[in-house]
């Protein structure tokens, strides 16, 4: 009896441990290869590429109907073995939909892929950014530490050098 329940121990754990997909709960907005996963209805548009400094950040619209075949044509386009992205995706079944696609194409020498469970609000101009760091500092308490205003600032926001 004692066999038989290690070998059902042992294929759980071989089948959680080969998701194609990791999970983590960081914040995606201040990785580099920054993937966000939009479902839309119908007509989805063309990948959009946006560059931030050293962050490379693409926007990819797939359809609800069809998503499968754009997923694999996009992973094909976009992404290369052994690199690692970070992704975050819109939907729960959208993930799961994207996770059996990269199972099927790519074996364990493929890219590594992270969903980046966490956003944070991405400040890129310099008024809001002061604004934000004025309004941290100076909030309720009236003035916060240094230490203090940068760990509330994390919370909440990113922007470039921080």
């Amino acid at each position: 009896m004692d066999v038989d329940e290690q070998t059902i121990h042992s294929s759980n754990s071989t089948t959680e441990d080969s998701s194609p997909i990791k999970i983590t709960s960081d914040v995606i907005d201040s990785k580099p290869n920054q993937y966000f996963i939009h479902e839309v209805y119908n007509n989805p548009k063309p990948v959009k590429k946006e560059t931030i400094g050293k962050i490379q950040r693409f926007h990819v619209q797939v359809s609800r109907d069809n998503n499968a075949n754009e997923i694999k044509k996009f992973l094909k386009e976009y992404n290369a073995d052994q690199k690692r992205y970070y992704f975050h995706f819109t939907s729960e079944n959208l993930f799961k939909t994207f996770s059996t696609v990269v199972n099927n194409i790519f074996n364990r020498d493929g890219p590594e892929i992270i969903y980046c469970t966490e956003r944070r609000e991405f400040l890129e101009d310099g008024d809001l950014i002061k604004e934000a760091i004025q309004n941290q500092h100076e909030g309720k308490t009236n003035h916060r530490g240094l230490t203090e205003t940068l760990r509330q600032l994390q919370r909440k926001y990113y922007f470039p050098l921080m």
